[in-house]
């Protein structure tokens, strides 16, 4: 397993883990949320400073995603947390997540949060057994939002 940050001829590989994972586990999840522009150029929308988007590869074949956005300046923001099928429970999301954990400390971020649906189980559990806390459910009808907060340490 490695972990890197994603280069611009990873985009094709990692939007078709990304895609096909809300197309077969996600489908409803994904109608909620119709902005899905930071895929369109995975590259350039995670540039900024104090953001940055990992994978996860086996070989050469890209099996997990995570980003992180700046949603305030104290406060980073977890996206597209997705892991393939066939490598979960294997310690890719973990590593992932901590990699990400890691890189919001080093740009100085007090807060990070992840934001999921009432469907993304593996993931919410995943983030509270990684000290995240549920710090409140919005009912979007067919789905909850989970919003989940880690207050980073010094």
């Amino acid at each position: 397993m490695q972990i890197r940050e994603l280069i611009g001829s990873d985009n094709i590989s990692a939007q078709t883990l990304i895609f096909d994972i809300l197309g077969s586990e996600f489908q409803v999840d994904r109608n909620l949320f119709i902005n899905e522009l930071d895929l369109k150029d995975i590259k350039k929308s995670y540039q900024n400073e104090g953001e940055t988007f990992f994978v996860a590869e086996d070989g050469n074949k890209i099996v997990g995603t995570i980003g992180v956005k700046k949603e305030a300046d104290d406060t980073a923001l977890i996206r597209r947390l997705f892991v393939h099928p066939e490598y979960r429970k294997k310690g890719y999301g973990h590593t992932l997540l901590l990699k990400a954990l890691d890189f919001c400390k080093m740009y100085g971020y007090k807060k990070v949060e992840f934001r999921g649906t009432s469907r993304m189980v593996s993931a919410i559990a995943l983030c509270k057994r990684c000290g995240f806390h549920e710090r409140g459910i919005l009912n979007l009808g067919t789905v909850e939002l989970h919003r989940l907060i880690y207050n980073l340490n010094f």
